[in-house]
């Protein structure tokens, strides 16, 4: 009758570990985070917390709801960008270091051995550029919104704002961001006051297009991700 299903396990390929900076939402990626099943489609495999955070380290969240914790996601959800370490509200002058334990689930439900993942939380520095606003932005299926800092994207910096880059690293897979209609590489907080950074979602079958951004004032990066969720329409 076949084969006997062999147990998922963590990709070598992956870092097991993730360095985010004080205080900003960071979506966990592939290479961070992965696991490979001889039997399964990698989409489909599952990511179960076996040793959850401490309410003191920060959780894990779903881009779906960004203020409930979750303990379990699918790996195609890491693909999409879906799934975000928020580290803690607390200041930190110091590296801090946390570490989670996972275990794997294949489609036929055969379980990995538990391995560890490790948070490297790294002290802001006061003169980096720090988002102010995150909310997101929700619209419909083909639409096309604004990012603009009185409604969902706000960046301040303490000593030298008008040098602020943001620029798209990763994401934005099922759409195009416009900068006064223009494809620019990079858009700055200016624009965002302005509302002339427009995101156009390019109709498909999508429920999210999450971009991680970097924003840099010529001295400090810092990567955020920030949510995008399409609703569906009946066509």
């Amino acid at each position: 009758d076949g084969e006997d299903n062999t147990p998922p396990k963590p990709s070598f390929v992956a870092m097991m570990m993730m360095e985010v900076d004080q205080f900003v939402m960071t979506a966990i990626t592939l290479d961070m985070l992965a696991a490979e099943d001889v039997e399964s489609n990698p989409d489909e495999l599952i990511f179960n917390i076996t040793s959850p955070l401490s309410f003191e380290e920060g959780y894990i969240v779903s881009t779906d709801d960004r203020n409930l914790p979750i303990t379990s996601f699918y790996q195609g959800d890491l693909k999409e960008f879906k799934i975000a370490y928020k580290p803690p509200a607390v200041d930190s002058d110091t590296d801090r270091i946390f570490q989670i334990e996972f275990e794997v689930v294949d489609t036929e439900g055969a379980v990995s051995d538990p391995f560890a993942f490790m948070i490297v939380v790294k002290p802001m520095n006061t003169l980096a550029p720090v988002v102010t606003k995150n909310t997101g932005q929700l619209l419909y299926e083909g639409q096309s919104r604004a990012l603009s800092s009185s409604h969902n994207l706000e960046i301040s910096d303490e000593d030298n704002l008008d040098t602020v880059k943001i620029s798209v690293i990763d994401g934005l897979r099922h759409g195009a961001l416009t900068v006064l209609s223009s494809r620019r590489k990079f858009f700055t907080p200016a624009d965002l006051d302005a509302g002339a950074v427009i995101y156009q979602h390019d109709g498909s079958d999508t429920y999210s297009d999450n971009i991680i951004f970097r924003m840099t004032d010529g001295t400090h990066d810092v990567e955020f991700l920030f949510p995008i969720t399409v609703v569906p329409t009946d066509d």
